[in-house]
């Protein structure tokens, strides 16, 4: 489908890549990227942090890196126990918080443009039960509702909450510091 769209757009299709993300043959792909994005992946780990770091082999000095997880904690963590118990089974909650990304950002050298909660309350994030499929359908009236009211609100007003907030969003670039060690390095070993 990706190449369909690049193709209709009058893109170059060949730059559309399928491939296995841990799999050895992506070391060709090592420091290619001026941008890397993961949305909903790094949570189905038990090692995050490695996941994520294997994100950074493929950025660029200077390269962006930006990340979106669920946040699956407090009244989300509710609603999906309510609607469906099994909608949080696979998901590494130690990663939907901002603590989790603000030590990651310190430990890999990366300067942190945005980091927060980001979105409304949302239902679209939860898959019910049949069982309950009536009451989540429902309650899906006042989703649409809620989300006209909120295109009315002033900017200045910040709804953005750890407590229902649906996602978490990581924006952050390789300080420009990897790039002068790297300038260093290679020149004394030159000498």
């Amino acid at each position: 489908m990706n190449k369909r769209v690049f193709s209709f757009y009058g893109y170059n299709e060949g730059n559309v890549f399928f491939k296995d993300f841990f799999d050895k043959d992506m070391e060709e792909f090592y420091d290619y990227f001026d941008v890397v994005i993961s949305r909903g992946f790094i949570e189905h780990f038990d090692k995050p942090k490695d996941v994520l770091k294997r994100h950074l082999l493929f950025l660029r000095d200077k390269g962006f890196i930006i990340v979106t997880v669920p946040n699956k904690k407090n009244f989300n963590r509710f609603l999906s126990k309510f609607f469906k118990s099994e909608t949080s089974e696979g998901h590494n909650l130690k990663v939907m918080n901002l603590k989790f990304f603000k030590k990651f950002a310190q430990e890999n050298n990366l300067s942190i443009i945005f980091l927060g909660y980001i979105g409304i309350f949302d239902l679209y994030q939860i898959n019910p039960s049949l069982k309950k499929k009536k009451i989540y359908n429902f309650f899906m009236k006042f989703q649409k509702i809620l989300y006209l009211l909120f295109n009315f609100l002033p900017e200045s007003i910040n709804l953005n909450s750890s407590f229902y907030s649906p996602s978490i969003l990581l924006i952050a670039r390789k300080k420009i510091i990897d790039f002068q060690i790297k300038a260093f390095l290679f020149t004394f070993l030159n000498i």
